[in-house]
C-alpha cells in the first residue's frame, strides 16, 4: 500500500512539473511493488495468476527504470558523462536479460542477482560523484542505496549459490531495505524540488534586477527611453483613448 501511494504521488508530481525524474521513479516503485506482490503470491491468491516467469521480469526491470531515474535526478550526463555511459551499458545489459526470466527460468535468479549488485554499486558511485560536485540532494540518494546495499550483500550471494542461505528472514530484510530506499528517494526528490524552487526564486530576483537596469540610465539613474515607452503604452491602455488621439513630440537635449 505504501509503495502504491509513493508511486502515485510521484507520477502526480510528474504530471504537474513534467520533470522526468518523477516519472521514472514512479514507474520504478510500481515495478518494485509488482515484484514483491508476486513474491508473496498476491496475484495467485486474488486472481489465480501463477506465472512464475513474471516474477524476475519486474526485478530485472528495476535497474532499467532506476538508471533512467537517476540520470534525470542526478543530472548524471552533465556531472559525469563517463558514469552515464557506464550506466547506459548496464541498462542495455538489463534490457537484454529481460527475456531470460521467460526462456531461462532456472538461471534467472543468478542473472537478476548479478545485475542488481552491479546496479546498486554503480548507483552509489554515481551519487557520491554528484555530491562531491555540489549536487546536495544526492546525499539522500546515497542513503537510499545504502539501505538496499546491506540486505543485498547478505542475500544476493545466496541467490547466486556463492554462500548458503543462512538468513532466515531474507525476504523481510530485502523488503524493509527496499521500502526504506523508496522513502529516502522520495526525500531526495523533495529536496530537489526545494532546490529548484530556490533556484527559481533566485532567477526571478536576478531577472528583476536586470529588468530595472535595462530601464534606467547607468550614469544618472533616471528612467531611460525604454521606461518612457512602457509608461506611455500603459497610459494609453489605461485611458482607453484611441491611438490617433495624440500628437507627441519628443525632444532630446
Amino acid at each position: 500500500g505504501g509503495l502504491i501511494f509513493i508511486a502515485c504521488y510521484n507520477l502526480f508530481i510528474f504530471f504537474t512539473t513534467r520533470d522526468k525524474a518523477f516519472f521514472w521513479y514512479g514507474l520504478y516503485v510500481l515495478a518494485y511493488f509488482c515484484g514483491w506482490a508476486l513474491t508473496f503470491h498476491l496475484p495467485a491468491h486474488l486472481f489465480q495468476l501463477r506465472q512464475l516467469e513474471l516474477h524476475h521480469l519486474f526485478f530485472i526491470s528495476l535497474p532499467i527504470l532506476n538508471i533512467l531515474f537517476y540520470n534525470n535526478f542526478l543530472q548524471l550526463s552533465l556531472y559525469s558523462p563517463k558514469l552515464w555511459r557506464l550506466s547506459r551499458i548496464l541498462l542495455w545489459a538489463c534490457v537484454l536479460a529481460l527475456p531470460t526470466s521467460i526462456w531461462f527460468l532456472s538461471y534467472t535468479a543468478i542473472i537478476a542477482s548479478v545485475l542488481i549488485m552491479l546496479w546498486i554499486g554503480l548507483a552509489i558511485v554515481c551519487g557520491n560523484v554528484c555530491l562531491m560536485k555540489g549536487f546536495s540532494p544526492a546525499r539522500y540518494f546515497i542513503m537510499a542505496f545504502s539501505c538496499l546495499l546491506l540486505p543485498a550483500i547478505i542475500i544476493l550471494p545466496g541467490n547466486m549459490g556463492i554462500t548458503p542461505d543462512f538468513f532466515e528472514y531474507a525476504e523481510l530484510a530485502t523488503l524493509l531495505g527496499g521500502t526504506a530506499d523508496a522513502l529516502l528517494l522520495s526525500l531526495a526528490l523533495a529536496s530537489k524540488l526545494k532546490l529548484l524552487s530556490e533556484e527559481r526564486q533566485e532567477y526571478i530576483r536576478k531577472l528583476g534586477i536586470a529588468w530595472e537596469r535595462a530601464r534606467s540610465d547607468s550614469l544618472t539613474g533616471l528612467a531611460n527611453r525604454l521606461a518612457y515607452d512602457e509608461s506611455l503604452a500603459d497610459t494609453c491602455l489605461s485611458s482607453g483613448m484611441p491611438k490617433p488621439g495624440y500628437l507627441l513630440v519628443l525632444l532630446d537635449i
